[in-house]
């Protein structure tokens, strides 16, 4: 279900509370790796890749879509309370390479050396 291009910066994004499409956006757009997201080239995410990582998230109750009824009509997305606990979940998963830095760093060029 999170195994996916911008899966996991949007419901990142996402927890830092409900976003209207172009706030989400953008807010992908900034991150950086040096801000502890992915090294994926945010920056050139583009809004057809949005829409349809938005619409496989809402297809799988990961996040919930609310359309303002009045022009002009903006949507807002948040997190479900499953996609919450799964990200409280993995939250231990993401911060043990942080802890554990040194030797993250020795796997990545041990594994550079044998390629």
């Amino acid at each position: 279900m999170i195994n996916g291009e911008w899966i996991p910066d949007v419901l990142v994004a996402l927890a830092e509370g409900p976003k209207q499409y172009t706030r989400l956006l953008d807010t992908i757009r900034e991150k950086t790796h040096e801000d502890g997201w992915s090294e994926t080239r945010h920056l050139y995410l583009q809004e057809s890749v949005l829409n349809r990582t938005l619409r496989r998230l809402e297809r799988e109750e990961l996040i919930e879509r609310h359309r303002e009824p009045t022009f002009p009509y903006r949507a807002r997305y948040q997190l479900t309370s499953a996609a919450d606990e799964l990200l409280t979940a993995l939250t231990p998963l993401a911060e043990w390479p942080k802890h554990h830095a040194d030797l993250v760093s020795r796997a990545q060029q041990a594994g550079h050396k044998e390629q």
